[in-house]
Order: C-alpha cells, then structure tokens, then sequence
C-alpha cells in the first residue's frame, strides 16, 4: 500500500543472484486504485524463456521507486523440488 504513484519491479532470482524471471520492471503503480490495494504477482516456476526452473532455492525480489527514492525487500528462500511423476 501506498499514499503516492510509484514504479515497481519483481524478480525471481536463484541463490546465486541470477535474476530467472522478471515478473514486472518499473511498472507504473496508482495509490488506492487496486481492491484489494495492494499488488499481487504469481511465480509458475518458470524462468523467462518459459522452462521450469532447476531445483533449488530461490527468492523475489522487490522494488519500488519514488522520484529519488528506491525501497527493496527480499522474501525469505523458497525451495523448488524436482516433481516426481
């Protein structure tokens, strides 16, 4: 939630750092105009050229820029398996 209009960015990134997927870069954001308010982004577990992701750990990354301003959050890890038939 947020009381001005900002850009936001999310991104998957391995527990090297590799950025596997963007889910959104520098998107326009409006404060108030989304119900619920907020912003909601779903992973499929595929990397940017549409491939399931290896096996491992892996985070999001977030953030959101006012005029000067950049704030950045991290999630904690998220463990992908192998999928098993």
């Amino acid at each position: 939630k947020h009381a001005y209009p900002c850009e936001l960015s999310v991104a998957i990134v391995n527990s090297q750092g590799k950025t596997v997927r963007r889910l959104c870069h520098r998107q326009s954001t409006r404060p108030l105009k989304i119900t619920p308010e907020g912003s909601t982004f779903y992973w499929d577990g595929r990397d940017k050229q549409g491939a399931p992701v290896a096996p491992g750990k892996y985070r999001v990354q977030a953030s959101g820029y006012m005029g000067e301003l950049t704030f950045s959050a991290e999630s904690p890890w998220i463990a992908v398996h192998e999928s098993k038939p």
